[in-house]
């Protein structure tokens, strides 16, 4: 009888077990795309500029049309690129990666974009390593709408490169001030704290210069903690404030996985108080956007999460309000494929656009259509999508794609 009874009890535990492991399981096969079937979507007129390669994030200025983007190229991207765990052999100087600026007013052509030049830069500096550029952002100044402050993430090496595999990116952000349609970037300085700027992804930018507020995608930088912080809320992974005066803290922390941050455009509620918004997309593990209110103090609170199902990265925030966000519909085809061959690997890819609802008391809140979606042909591993309202086209592109995507969209395209 008592064997009986173990043997019961061990069969209604492994039946628990079982079914605990597939609620787990399953938003994982999800968002691995395992069983995704890929569409073809808002594909019909697309052109591709494939002279400007493997730029990570895009920033639209949208009363010039002007389009900045962090760019580097496919083969560095496959031996330095530590958001995506890949510390072989980071850039040795002089060699840097670059920015450059697309003009939207004109047909997308090698002839539409010119890469910066950089002034000022601490070259003399023992500290100085150059550039490895992730997440950007770029904000007109609220006293000078023709100056723009320039944020970029900068995946340094450690000052010994021997240790990087073992230390992982000794990471900072550079802030950078140009005019509009400069072809210069002048050096400002550089911000750097181990203890608040761990594994940084995107950030935003204040408008005067002043401070930024930085995503954590991971935890620590290396090592099984780093790699079960995505599952995990662990306190260093969430975002950071960094004000110039006052120095980092974190602005919110449990989020695991935070990608791509973007901040909506200034609204007033009803009740006639400011509300300032933020967005982060938790990719890997999460497939969710975190909604989040900044308080006075800088810290950003957690009010709301949209549940998307696809691995997200860097989001683009419309004047209206709507959201577009870049989307790897095969996670696991893109890290295979990459990493095997980064010239020919095709990924799909697929852009999400969230539209919020203000008079949601009826209704949902939040309405997702994916407007963009391919087999990895036109567009391959996409991370950043930008939508330009002035001449309905969508701009795409990514961390190790090998062109610059334009499609003709119409808004009221989705499905």
């Amino acid at each position: 009888m008592v064997l009986k009874a173990v043997g019961t009890v061990s069969v209604g535990l492994i039946a628990i077990l079982i079914a605990v492991a597939s609620v787990w399981m399953n938003p994982v096969i999800t968002l691995s795309g395992l069983r995704r079937s890929v569409e073809s979507i808002g594909t019909g007129e697309c052109v591709t500029e494939h002279t400007l390669q493997a730029c990570e994030k895009m920033i639209l200025h949208k009363p010039s049309g002007n389009l900045y983007m962090s760019c580097s190229d496919p083969i560095t991207r496959t031996q330095w690129t530590p958001a995506v765990h890949i510390r072989k052999q980071p850039k040795a100087l002089p060699d840097m990666d670059h920015f450059a600026i697309v003009d939207t007013n004109l047909p997308l052509s090698s002839t539409s974009y010119k890469k910066i030049k950089l002034s000022g830069l601490p070259t003399s500096d023992p500290k100085w390593r150059g550039l490895n550029l992730c997440g950007l952002d770029v904000v007109a100044s609220e006293t000078d709408p023709n100056l723009l402050w320039v944020y970029v993430i900068n995946h340094r090496p450690p000052l010994s490169p021997a240790t990087a595999q073992r230390d992982g990116a000794d990471s900072s952000v550079e802030i950078f001030r140009t005019t509009v349609g400069s072809g210069t970037f002048e050096y400002v300085r550089t911000v750097e704290d181990p203890e608040h700027i761990i594994t940084p992804n995107d950030l935003v930018g204040k408008p005067d210069g002043s401070g930024f507020w930085v995503s954590n995608d991971h935890a620590v930088r290396v090592g099984i903690k780093r790699d079960i912080s995505v599952f995990l809320p662990l306190e260093g992974a969430g975002i950071a404030y960094c004000g110039l005066q006052e120095g980092c803290s974190f602005a919110v922390t449990g989020l695991p996985g935070i990608n791509g941050i973007s901040r909506a455009p200034r609204k007033t509620s009803s009740d006639f108080q400011d509300q300032d918004i933020f967005y982060a997309a938790g990719h890997e593990m999460s497939g969710k956007v975190f909604v989040l209110e900044r308080q006075s103090d800088n810290s950003l609170v957690l009010t709301d999460s949209i549940d998307i199902g696809y691995v997200l990265d860097n989001i683009h925030v419309d004047d209206d309000g709507t959201l577009y966000i870049a989307a790897i519909s095969r996670p696991l085809d893109w890290v295979q494929g990459y990493m095997a061959d980064p010239i020919n690997f095709k990924t799909p890819s697929a852009v999400v656009r969230i539209s919020i609802n203000p008079a949601s008391f009826y209704g949902d809140k939040y309405k997702v259509d994916k407007i963009f979606e391919n087999n990895g042909t036109i567009i391959s591993g996409a991370t950043t999508a930008v939508w330009d309202a002035n001449h309905s086209r969508l701009w795409i592109h990514g961390l190790a794609s090998l062109g610059l995507t334009s499609c003709a969209i119409s808004e009221n395209s989705g499905i």
